[in-house]
């Protein structure tokens, strides 16, 4: 009985004590903040058990067979719908490539809009003309045609300067103009050039000057041969005519 008055005075007594708590606030040390992009790696130790601590879990493929596992063999790709205006687009896009002798594939910066109405009216008088275009309408236009290499440097923003004349020289010194376009490489009559290749053309004379060159170098091997072939006939008329005057003068002073 002792005991058990004893234990009920020391409960009483302790509830009319107020319990102690200890406590800690964690400061920062002066202006220092935390960097949450780049925060500091943590303990060598403390990093060791979190890696061993990270839970690893199956992988859901495994013992899948394989015809399961390419998900790529079974699913089908919408086919997109193609609208009026888009074929319109395209094979608007195709004409003006194929009426051009000489095409320029020009990388887009970005833009204004008077900045490309300067450039129109630049070229204008010029048979030349800027084509714009998206990747879908430039596949349209130029799949399955002679073109079809341009859509390797279609990526992203791309823009075409189509001539009807062959003057690569005229058409390098615009596109040093268009500060807001890079030239990434051309189309010759059907034959798809590099940006150095380009150049190298430019640099070579006109076609025209060329043709009158060989005509020039092939008339010369036809006037020498017919020379050459003709050469004894007139020798032998010119000796005859030298013979038919000396016999003639000869008769007149025997006559005299």
């Amino acid at each position: 009985m002792a005991a058990i008055e004893s234990t009920t005075r020391l409960i009483q007594f302790q509830s009319l004590l107020k319990p102690w708590l200890p406590t800690a606030t964690a400061i920062r040390w002066r202006t220092r903040k935390p960097n949450v992009q780049r925060p500091i790696p943590d303990h060598y130790v403390k990093a060791r058990y979190k890696a061993a601590l990270e839970p690893i879990y199956p992988d859901p493929l495994v013992g899948m067979p394989w015809y399961q596992v390419c998900g790529n063999l079974l699913a089908k790709k919408e086919e997109e719908e193609v609208g009026k205006y888009e074929e319109l687009l395209a094979k608007q896009f195709h004409t003006r490539f194929a009426d051009a002798q000489l095409i320029a594939v020009l990388h887009e910066n970005s833009t204004k809009a008077h900045e490309i109405i300067k450039i129109k009216q630049m070229l204008h008088g010029h048979n030349m003309q800027m084509v714009f275009g998206s990747r879908k309408i430039a596949t349209m236009a130029l799949a399955n045609t002679e073109f079809e290499p341009v859509l390797r440097l279609h990526v992203g923003r791309t823009a075409y300067l189509c001539s009807k004349d062959l003057q690569i020289s005229k058409l390098l010194k615009f596109t040093k103009k268009m500060t807001s376009f890079v030239l990434l490489g051309g189309i010759v009559q059907g034959r798809l050039l590099t940006r150095n290749e380009l150049q190298w053309c430019s640099t070579l004379p006109d076609i025209n000057m060329l043709r009158a060159e060989l005509c020039s170098i092939l008339t010369s091997s036809t006037s020498q041969l017919s020379q050459s072939l003709t050469y004894q006939q007139q020798q032998l008329a010119r000796s005859l005519e030298q013979h038919v005057k000396q016999n003639g003068e000869m008769s007149c002073d025997g006559e005299s």
